[in-house]
């Protein structure tokens, strides 16, 4: 029962990473962190939208890395 749990919790993570790099590649969302950040490498890539942890501030910017494209 728990390892059904688990590979179903695991399954949805990676659904949300899948749709959150289909949702970047129609152009919706787009990261602006520089391109020394982790999330640039690429496997890593792939889960940034749902472990936005650590990124790297690009020019002096605190917050707000992942931004919606207006």
């Amino acid at each position: 029962m728990m390892k059904r749990v688990l590979v179903g919790a695991g399954l949805v993570y990676l659904n949300f990473a899948l749709v959150g790099r289909l949702v970047e590649a129609m152009g919706a969302v787009r990261c602006r962190c520089p391109q020394s950040c982790w999330c640039h490498r690429p496997v890593l890539s792939t889960f940034r939208w749902v472990f936005p942890f650590k990124h790297t501030p690009a020019d002096g910017e605190d917050t707000g890395n992942l931004a919606h494209v207006p």
